[in-house]
């Protein structure tokens, strides 16, 4: 829900002044027509017509008019009140009001001529008093200029009062315009921030999948370059052959043995041929992985024959205490493949 504006403000205020100055006018109205005096309904006759005519004003946004039609409606209640039913006091007491009214909605300028008119209605009015009161001619001159004085005060005094206020009012409006400027730069800062924040992370998330991909495709690649690293081939039926070239590492002993036993179990081998002929060198954890191999073979059901054993790796084999009599060694894998046509 959005909130009013000023100008919304001030006419809820100016319509809730005049509804009820208009009520007061139109009670008075009634009032004095049942008493039928006739000087007091036509004065509150014209101040309800103009009271309403600033109600309508009001209705259409035009403020500063309809402020006007109430001091009017005012000052003529003051002027015709005197010929009838005002006092001193009361002529005195509802010219000050009717200042009093615009105070909120003029400014300081078009109060003092208001200002400047309620003072000479004032001073018609508190005179035309002092005639029908019969004061003495001598007396009147001094009670006008004291009675008239008096009002042209208070009226000084609420001018300056008015100025005062409207110099903070225009301070706090100022005030809060620079603070409603800081509050959308700050917003605006904000809404930047956020949008750079959010296509960082945008980015970050793109970012993130992309190596999510690359991690992929890498464990792919390196599942892909172990299987290669490996190479299990049958050579007849029941034979399976596993050419082994490079250096034999922790990882590479692993898939070893797992891709062996897997194929032993899948394809029902019988006969499990190890070249090693293009390893460099053999170490105690190779040997043992390759006799490892070996008894697993065995125990599946399938024998375990090793090829291209070079002098130095026979020596290393027999001084790291291996007992190979498990494996059968063949010279080459030309000989193992004629033993294998011949047994079939």
């Amino acid at each position: 829900m959005s909130q009013p504006t000023e100008q919304e403000l001030v006419t809820k205020r100016l319509k809730t002044t005049v509804y009820w100055l208009l009520g007061g006018s139109l009670i008075s109205l009634f009032l004095y027509l049942f008493m039928g005096d006739l000087v007091a309904v036509a004065s509150f006759t014209v101040t309800s017509g103009l009271l309403a005519t600033a109600f309508w004003l009001i209705q259409r946004q035009y403020n500063q008019p309809a402020v006007v039609l109430m001091n009017m409606a005012a000052l003529s209640l003051v002027i015709v009140g005197s010929f009838r039913f005002f006092t001193l006091l009361s002529i005195a007491t509802v010219t000050i009001i009717s200042i009093v009214l615009v105070l909120p909605f003029v400014d300081s300028k078009r109060l003092l001529g208001i200002c400047g008119l309620a003072w000479v209605v004032s001073i018609v009015s508190i005179t035309n008093r002092l005639r029908i009161d019969q004061v003495a001619g001598s007396e009147m001159p001094v009670r006008v200029i004291l009675n008239s004085l008096s009002i042209l005060i208070i009226m000084g005094l609420l001018w300056q009062i008015h100025r005062q206020l409207t110099t903070s009012l225009q301070a706090s409006n100022s005030a809060n315009q620079a603070l409603r400027a800081s509050q959308q730069s700050l917003e605006q800062q904000i809404e930047q921030r956020t949008s750079a924040l959010q296509r960082a992370l945008r980015d970050v998330q793109a970012q993130a999948d992309s190596q999510a991909v690359l991690a992929q495709q890498l464990a792919e690649q390196q599942t892909t370059i172990r299987n290669l690293s490996v190479p299990i081939l049958p050579i007849t039926q029941h034979s399976l052959v596993v050419p082994l070239v490079g250096a034999l590492d922790a990882e590479r002993l692993s898939t070893l043995v797992e891709q062996i036993l897997a194929n032993l179990k899948s394809q029902r081998t019988r006969n499990l041929i190890l070249d090693i002929t293009g390893v460099p060198t053999l170490d105690r954890d190779a040997g043992r992985t390759l006799l490892k191999v070996s008894n697993a073979a065995r125990l599946l059901g399938a024998s375990t024959t090793l090829i291209g054993v070079r002098p130095d790796v026979a020596e290393m084999l027999v001084s790291i205490g291996l007992d190979l009599r498990s494996i059968r060694s063949e010279k080459d894998l030309q000989s193992v493949v004629y033993s294998l046509v011949q047994t079939s």
